[in-house]
């Protein structure tokens, strides 16, 4: 009977209550479990377990109950496997719960792909979507970083932190989604070598972790028989490196800083004075703006009929301006110029244009053996005869042949007093012509038997001839730290006044005739035409002032030059020697120039005006360059070491026919084996290191080879897949339909009828049994010592009650 069976495996009545105490589990919890096993086979071990190594403590803790057992009944007792983690649990010191269900806990062990659960496998789209799709993210990171340093480039330093802050969190993200996509991949991968290969233990746990822990690189047997899985978890670790290089790419230094834009300059118009009249002032810059000519005029209130205004003289204005160039030699410049053109603390470049008065200058004669008669035809008013090396002047200047008359007639307060008025009142009928001769003092020496011997050096008289030409210029200004250059490039037109000296009939020039007269300029006729000319002629008259007279050289005196002009204290003299420069007449046009560039200087004149141009601003400011060499190489591997992780990742998921991860519950489900169950014995707490026979055991992901297996199926059921050992395991089939662990149990058990006992409460309680090496690993499991006063139990699941 049961009841005969059970009682052998009772304690007897001689146990003291101390030795119960220490007994891990409860003898009534075992002996209900020993009678619900008999009547409920279930999993068991394959390697029997004896009741006497159950109540066996670990390391000498508690109290041996081996003296209990029966020695003869242990086998006789058939042995089954016991999957303990689904047939225990553990309690602490509280009261034994309600048991689960039998129904429920066995339905865990008997779902069989013979009812339409089984699985052949298959690749969600999630997987390999997100591989990709965190490379292109990654690509599309990489060349946005690009994009954005190279907007960068060229630019002036501002917020450069938080430059580099978006630049770095770019770099994050590429590193990010790249090495995502890489790890995804490793995963695909790593199972594929676990089917291919037995590894030991350590080399699958190295290959697990080693994403997170660098060290697990020093497994020897990951790197031999997962090469390239290796290499995968190596470009994870490399990856990053673009975090450190990547900020590298954008540097600063001190560059120059170009920007164009407009600027706002001063020009000149000269035809604004032709609108103006006599005692009627124009307004610039809010003041009265400043004439370059004073005025007379017939009539002051501009009533009388034929009234009209005529010119008079240079203004001071103008007289200040020239007097400012002449002696500063080189044009005005005002202070806050650089300023109001180019801004604070910039350079700049533009340029203007504008028409004006300027000296064509043609040369006349040059040396010594020039021809005096032909020297008076073309109208000089002198011949080389009185320059050095024939007389003593070395300069020489007429200015004034034809120059109009001042006053014109006699008045008072700017009216004429004469009436009636005569009708060539204030005609221009010509302009001047500048004639200058000077002596060019070479390096040559004369030869003693020369009759300029004196002069030492050999002197070169040169006459010229200059007339005043309306002119189109065009002025390139730069400013450079406050400085004005000014580069003037100029294209004579016309003839202010297109006239000439007329000749007597016996070919001698009459002074006092020009013609032709038509193109005489009338105030009362041609007023506006008039004034302009009056414009240019007072500039004229102003540096032809400047220009007349003589320089002699005069030996009685010990050798000095007297001079008997302005023009020694100008720029166009040596002032060391008080010589003329060589190229006096190359220089007459730029002196004129530096006078009209000086009109610039005062925005209150008639003529002045302001312009918008298009300019270019410079300055010297730390500056972002973009080096793309130093970006590009780091992000360049990641990418290839990215597309071939991605690409290995997709062919070992296709071969594997599923995709694959690393969460626990995959893990808990590929450990499903009783064999690892028994591997594991006593090292169930997740920590700790594990004994060297454990680390080097060789395992396999594969098809489990069990009792009635053949063709991929056991009992006509599919196979399991689990880590296994290389005799246990063989390769999985891509495609095949698998389950979970087989009831190992023949039809003749299951049909079996085993007796049962009732307990008082109704309940079942189960036939005495051998208990699997599991159930000894919950019990060198426990963390805690019994002792007096406090209990550490593990409870076995009962069955229905």
């Amino acid at each position: 009977m049961a009841s005969d069976q059970l009682s052998p495996a009772l304690p007897s009545p001689g146990i003291s209550p101390g030795s119960l105490e220490a007994n891990p589990f409860g003898l009534q919890d075992l002996e209900r479990h020993q009678r619900w096993r008999q009547q409920n086979p279930i999993i068991g071990s394959p390697a029997p377990l004896s009741f006497t190594s159950f109540l066996r403590p670990k390391d000498g803790e508690g109290t041996d109950y081996s003296s209990l057992a029966p020695t003869n009944s242990v086998d006789d007792i058939q042995q089954d496997k016991l999957a303990s983690s689904h047939l225990l649990r553990s309690v602490d010191t509280s009261p034994p719960s309600r048991p689960i269900s039998l129904s429920d806990s066995q339905y865990v062990f008997t779902r069989r792909p013979s009812d339409g659960r089984g699985s052949a496998g298959g690749i969600h789209w999630w997987t390999p979507i997100s591989m990709i799709g965190m490379f292109i993210l990654g690509l599309i990171g990489a060349v946005s970083h690009h994009v954005y340093y190279k907007s960068l480039d060229g630019q002036e330093v501002r917020d450069q932190l938080n430059k580099v802050r978006y630049g770095t969190a770019l770099a994050v993200f590429t590193k990010t989604t790249m090495v995502g996509s890489v790890a995804i991949a490793y995963r695909q991968r790593i199972w594929w070598n676990f089917r291919k290969k037995a590894m030991s233990l350590s080399a699958i746990d190295s290959m697990f972790a080693v994403l997170g822990n660098p060290i697990m690189f020093y497994e020897k047997d990951m790197v031999i028989n997962a090469k390239l899985a290796t290499l995968m978890a190596v470009a994870v670790w490399l990856i990053p490196l673009v975090v450190v290089l990547s900020p590298a790419s954008l540097l600063s230094n001190v560059a120059t800083v170009t920007h164009s834009t407009v600027c706002p300059v001063a020009s000149l118009n000269f035809s604004s004075e032709s609108h103006k009249q006599f005692g009627k002032p124009m307004k610039r810059n809010g003041l009265n703006g400043a004439a370059m000519s004073y005025w007379n005029t017939t009539d002051a209130n501009s009533t009388t009929p034929g009234w009209f205004d005529y010119w008079d003289q240079p203004s001071k204005n103008a007289d200040r301006i020239a007097a400012m160039s002449r002696y500063l030699k080189r044009p005005v410049v005002p202070e806050d110029a650089s300023l109001n053109s180019c801004g604070d603390s910039w350079n700049c470049t533009y340029s203007i244009s504008f028409i004006g008065p300027g000296y064509k200058c043609i040369e006349i004669a040059s040396g010594v053996d020039s021809d005096p008669t032909l020297i008076a035809s073309k109208g000089a008013p002198f011949d080389i005869s009185s320059l050095v090396p024939i007389g003593n002047s070395t300069y020489r200047a007429v200015v004034d042949v034809g120059e109009y008359s001042s006053p014109q007639v006699l008045s008072e307060n700017g009216h004429p007093v004469q009436k009636p008025i005569p009708e060539e009142l204030g005609v221009f009928k010509t302009e001047p012509v500048i004639w200058i001769g000077y002596t060019k003092n070479t390096t040559d020496r004369y030869p003693p038997s020369s009759p300029y011997a004196q002069w030492g050096n050999v002197m070169i008289p040169k006459i010229f001839a200059c007339e005043h030409y309306e002119t189109n210029y065009t002025v390139f200004f730069n400013y450079s730290g406050g400085q004005q250059i000014a580069t003037v490039e100029r294209k004579f037109l016309v003839p202010i006044i297109n006239t000439s000296l007329a000749q007597s009939p016996n070919g001698t020039l009459d002074p006092p005739t020009f013609g032709p007269t038509s193109n005489f300029i009338y105030p009362k006729a041609d007023a506006v035409r008039y004034k302009l000319a009056a414009v240019y002629h007072s500039l004229g008259y102003l540096i032809r002032s400047t220009l007349k007279g003589t320089a002699e050289w005069v030996w009685s005196q010990g050798g000095n030059t007297i001079t008997h002009s302005d023009v020694t204290d100008t720029r166009l003299f040596d002032q060391h020697y008080v010589t003329p420069l060589p190229d006096l007449q190359d220089q007459i046009q730029p002196f004129y120039e530096d006078f009209l560039l000086s009109l610039l200087s005062d925005p209150t004149l008639i003529i002045a005006a302001n312009v918008t141009v298009p300019c270019v601003k410079t300055r010297n400011a730390n500056q972002f360059r973009y080096n793309a060499s130093g970006l590009w190489p780091s992000y360049a591997i990641a990418i290839i070491l990215s597309l071939a992780s991605v690409f290995v990742g997709l062919i070992s998921m296709h071969q594997n026919g599923v995709n694959s991860d690393m969460w626990f519950s995959r893990i808990m489900a590929s450990t499903r084996n009783p064999t690892l169950d028994r591997l594991c014995v006593g090292a169930c707490l997740g920590g700790g290191l594990l004994s060297k026979e454990l680390s080097e055991t060789r395992l396999r992901f594969g098809e489990l080879q069990e009792k009635g297996y053949e063709g991929g199926t056991w009992d006509g059921r599919a196979a399991h897949c689990a880590f296994g050992t290389v005799e246990q395991t063989s390769p999985i089939v891509r495609g095949r339909v698998y389950a979970g662990l087989r009831l190992r149990r023949g039809e003749e058990r299951r049909k079996k009828k085993t007796p049962r006992r009732e307990k008082k409460d109704g309940s079942r309680l189960g036939s005495p049994d051998t208990h699997s090496e599991a159930d000894n690993a919950i019990h060198s499991c426990s963390t805690t010592k019994p002792g007096p006063g406090r209990t550490h139990q593990k409870r076995f699941l009962e069955g229905p009650g």
